[in-house]
C-alpha cells in the first residue's frame, strides 16, 4: 500500500489521476466522433453514387440514435407504419429507392412526434383508419426532404403523392398552400442545389484533411531520418 508524506501529496496524485481520466474519456470522445465522421463521409459519398445499401446503414444508425426500433417487414408488403409514442417502425429492407422514401417517411414520423391536433393541425374525424392531418403529414415529408443526406427525385415524388392523398382532408387553407408547394417539383429543384452545394464543401474539406495528413506524414517521416 502506497505510503503519502502528507495530505497535499495524496491531493496532488488524487488530481493527476482525475486529470488523467478526464483526458482519457475526451480522447476516446473524441476518436469516436472522429470514426462517426469518417463514416459519415463515407456513407455519403456511397449514398451519392445510389448505394442502397448504404442508405439503409445510414437509416439504422439513426434509429439507434434516436432510441427507434425496426420491425423489418417482408418485402411484398405494402402498408409502412410507425409509432412515435413506442417509437417503433415497421419498413421493408432497403431494395429500392421506394423503399428508402418509405423508411426515411416512417422515421421522421417518429422524430415529429404525435399531432398537437392544435391549428394549422387538424385530425380528421371522418378518418377512423388513421390519424389523418395533413398539416402532419406535411411536415414529415419536409423534414424527410432535408435530411442530410442525398435525395433523389424518385423519393420526392413518392413523398410528393403521399402528401397529395391528404390533400381532401379538412385543413387551413395556407397549409393547403404549403402541401401544393411541396407537392411541386421546384421544391425538390431547390433542395438538390442545396445538397450539391454542400456536397460540394464535403468534397473540399475532405481534399483540405488529405493534404494535412499528407503535409503530417511528411514532416513526421523528415524527423525520422
Amino acid at each position: 500500500m502506497a505510503r503519502w508524506d502528507s495530505g497535499s501529496d495524496f491531493a496532488a496524485y488524487h488530481n493527476l489521476a482525475m486529470r488523467a481520466r478526464i483526458e482519457q474519456k475526451a480522447a476516446a470522445a473524441e476518436a469516436a466522433a472522429r470514426a462517426e465522421r469518417l463514416e459519415t463521409e463515407h456513407l455519403l459519398r456511397a449514398m451519392h453514387t445510389g448505394d442502397l445499401a448504404a442508405y439503409e446503414r445510414w437509416f439504422v444508425r439513426e434509429c439507434a440514435r434516436h432510441h427507434i426500433t425496426i420491425a423489418w417487414q417482408p418485402a411484398d408488403v405494402r402498408n409502412l407504419w410507425s409509432y412515435a409514442d413506442r417509437r417503433l417502425i415497421g419498413c421493408r429492407h432497403f431494395r429500392t429507392e421506394d423503399d428508402v422514401a418509405g423508411g426515411l417517411h416512417e422515421l421522421c414520423h417518429v422524430l415529429n412526434g404525435l399531432c398537437p391536433n392544435v391549428q394549422p393541425h387538424y385530425l380528421d374525424p371522418a378518418n377512423t383508419r388513421q390519424r389523418a392531418c395533413l398539416a402532419c403529414e406535411r411536415e414529415v415529408s419536409t423534414r424527410a426532404l432535408r435530411l442530410p443526406i442525398p435525395i433523389t427525385k424518385r423519393m420526392h415524388a413518392r413523398w410528393a403523392h403521399a402528401l397529395s392523398t391528404y390533400r381532401p382532408t379538412p385543413a387551413p387553407a395556407p397549409e393547403r398552400q404549403r402541401a401544393d408547394q411541396f407537392i411541386g417539383n421546384l421544391t425538390w429543384c431547390q433542395r438538390h442545389q442545396q445538397w450539391r452545394r454542400q456536397q460540394w464543401r464535403l468534397e473540399r474539406q475532405a481534399r483540405v484533411r488529405q493534404e494535412v495528413e499528407r503535409d503530417r506524414l511528411k514532416e513526421s517521416n523528415h524527423g525520422a531520418i
